[in-house]
């Protein structure tokens, strides 16, 4: 799948989206059609669940969002109709991961706790990983290395790297300065150590709702780009 479930709490989890979802689109079909991939998806997600709840932490269950958009592809393709109309309209549809959410809601320590724990640190590969083999059948570091070349392929794209541009100006214009999409999480855990509680709070808000409207054409400049180069356009 992408690194792509793409704030603290949204560097985490989107961050570890842009991997996923590299896996998820050069997994193997596990099944005779788009069904079999959703099943799998939420087999893996299962198993994530407890893997976290036996670490300590609270994770939901359902079916990621790259996963709706390639189930969705695989479909249009098996009934000859349009994949990048399909996939537009999956990418449009799906719902946000509820985790963001759920993870939006911890202190800012408690945030880095829980990415550590799904995605892991040094001394631990992180329950997504552990968990990966026997959900797909398959190990994973290969499909990890090819989904690293695919994100550095991706972000190079002219394309990308315009809507990155963009997406910078239009954070900068709203007070706003990072490097880039994922670096949002350290906004907040900066303000997080040097505000009070309420002041913090607030100031998360407003970063998490300037992210929400700059970022949406990087992610579907983002979103074209990889579907493009992951099916051969």
């Amino acid at each position: 799948m992408p690194l792509t479930r793409t704030l603290l709490a949204a560097g985490v989890v989107a961050a570890a989206a842009v991997a996923v979802t590299a896996v998820v689109a050069t997994s193997p079909d596990h099944g005779s059609g788009p069904s079999a991939l959703a099943g799998t998806a939420l087999h893996h997600e299962s198993l994530i669940a407890d893997c976290m709840r036996a670490r300590g932490f609270d994770y939901e269950v359902a079916l990621p969002r790259d996963v709706a958009v390639e189930e969705a592809r695989r479909v249009a393709v098996a009934r000859h109709q349009n994949p990048q109309v399909a996939v537009a309209r999956a990418q449009a549809s799906a719902p946000p991961d509820p985790n963001q959410a759920r993870v939006g809601a911890l202190p800012a320590d408690q945030q880095r706790a829980w990415g550590d724990a799904l995605y892991g640190d040094d001394s631990w590969k992180g329950c997504y990983y552990a968990t990966y083999e026997q959900a797909w059948g398959e190990n994973l570091d290969q499909r990890a290395e090819e989904a690293d070349a695919l994100v550095v392929k991706v972000r190079a794209d002219p394309s990308v790297q315009a809507a990155e541009r963009a997406y910078l100006l239009c954070m900068a214009e709203r007070g706003h300065r990072l490097a880039g999409p994922d670096d949002v999480h350290r906004l907040i855990g900066e303000a997080r150590d040097r505000l009070a509680a309420a002041a913090a709070d607030q100031y998360e808000k407003d970063v998490n709702s300037a992210h929400a409207t700059c970022v949406m054409p990087y992610q579907k400049a983002y979103d074209a780009t990889y579907q493009r180069l992951v099916h051969g356009g």
